[in-house]
This record gives C-alpha cells, structure tokens and sequence, in this order.
C-alpha cells in the first residue's frame, strides 16, 4: 500500500524548451529512445513516467537546481521493486532536456541515470515537450506513438495543475507531496 501524499505545489522548473515538432499529419515525432525499449517482448514491463522535481528531491532543495534526495530516491527504487516487474523510466520532467538517447547527458541526467542504476532501475525515453505544457497530453502522445495502450504504466508527478488531458486509461497515477517527494511504501 502506498502512502503518497497529494499537493497542488506548481512546478518549480520552467526550464524546459517548447521543442515539440509533429509531422505533417500532426502526430508528435518520435525521439530515439533506449534500444531496449523497442524489445518486443513486452511481458512484464511496468512503464512509469517520472517527474523530479517534488518526486525524487524536496521543494526545500529547489534553492540549487538538480539536487536528488538519497530518501526520494530510495523510497522510489523500494517502490519499483514493490512492482515486480521490469521497470522502464519514461522522464516526464523539465529535467528531461539533458537526457540523450545517443548518451551524450547533462551531468545532472547522468547522476540521475546513476543513482536509479544503483538500484537497478533504467531511463528507457523521454516525452516531448508540447508548446501547450499539457503533460498528461505529452504522456498520452508518447503511449499512442509508441503503441503502448495495452501496456501497465504509471505516472508519478507533483503537480496535477499541469496535466489538463486525461490520461491514458492503461494509467495509474501517483500524486506526491513535493515538501516530502516520494513517500514511504509498504509492499503490497
């Protein structure tokens, strides 16, 4: 049973890029994401699209931009382990403009990739940035583009004032305190 606590805090980051490109017949382009994640054995795959700021860190860190809290983070990976399944991170959060498919990542991407690593967990992907800021609309964009209807996926956010689309009905959805980040989990 999860004890996650929901708060309406705005997110704190405004630094993602409005780079959104569609094609002509207005589907969003698809970024290159992990090799693996096109694995087409998809038994077992648990998807959570991840926010950071409020989830893996505290609103008390935001003073220094891209800090994890050890806590948030560990809480997290017991949370994903909880799952029993095999656990792909989608990032969702302004912090995914330093992830690079081709592995060229910011530092801050890269002590994220280690620190989830560290437990076992991957970043498979990143969903595009919408000029909107519509995030449900940006995960719900990379579910149909890359054909994931039917697979389990959660959301793990902070802030559901940004997520004005209703999501996908294959979602469940984790709504976090951002003074906490990501609470305590008990195993189901």
């Amino acid at each position: 049973m999860e004890n996650i606590f929901k708060t309406h805090f705005k997110e704190f980051s405004q630094l993602a890029e409005k780079n959104t490109k569609y094609t002509k017949q207005g589907k969003p382009m698809i970024s290159r994401t992990d090799p693996d994640f096109y694995n087409t054995n998809s038994e077992g795959k648990i998807y959570i699209f991840l926010d950071i700021d409020g989830v893996l860190n505290t609103s008390n860190q935001w003073t220094r931009m891209y800090q994890l809290d050890k806590k948030c983070v560990s809480r997290f990976a017991e949370y994903a382990k909880a799952l029993q399944g095999n656990v792909r991170v989608i990032l969702t959060s302004s912090w995914k403009n330093g992830f690079d498919p081709a592995g060229k990542h910011t530092p801050q991407i890269q002590t994220l990739i280690d620190s989830l690593a560290f437990h076992g967990i991957r970043i498979v992907g990143k969903t595009l940035n919408r000029e909107d800021g519509d995030r449900a609309q940006e995960i719900n964009d990379f579910i149909v583009a890359h054909q994931m209807e039917q697979e389990r996926c959660i959301v793990i956010d902070d802030d559901p004032d940004i997520f004005h689309a209703a999501l996908m009905k294959n979602c469940k959805t984790i709504w976090t305190d951002a003074k906490n980040g990501f609470g305590q989990v008990k195993k189901q």
